[in-house]
């Protein structure tokens, strides 16, 4: 129980910052990495530890704050003040044509 409370290690986490990067969800990108421990475990008993371990395979709801923040970065905010510039770009070229 103690690996549930583990910090994501930093390969983990750019693995899913590189996933989304190629264009995962943050599901198709935590089936990924299950997958890729089933790969890497060699037995039953190593592989049950591994997706026990939130260091190696983190929960939902942490790949999706990952995927919340890259979004904000590398895409911008939902709401921010870049999108409503290139919105009412749109709407200025939509209104001209």
């Amino acid at each position: 129980e103690s690996l549930s409370f583990r910090p994501i290690k930093d390969d983990v986490h750019n693995k899913l910052l590189e996933l989304f990067k190629n264009g995962h969800s943050p599901s198709s990108a935590h089936y990924t990495l299950e997958d890729d421990l089933h790969f890497s475990a060699s037995n039953n008993q190593e592989l049950v530890e591994l997706l026990a371990d939130r260091a190696n395979n983190p929960d939902y709801a942490s790949i999706y704050y990952i995927f919340q923040q890259y979004c904000d970065t590398i895409l911008g905010s939902r709401n921010g003040k870049p999108m409503l510039e290139r919105l009412e770009l749109i709407v200025e070229d939509y209104n001209s044509s």
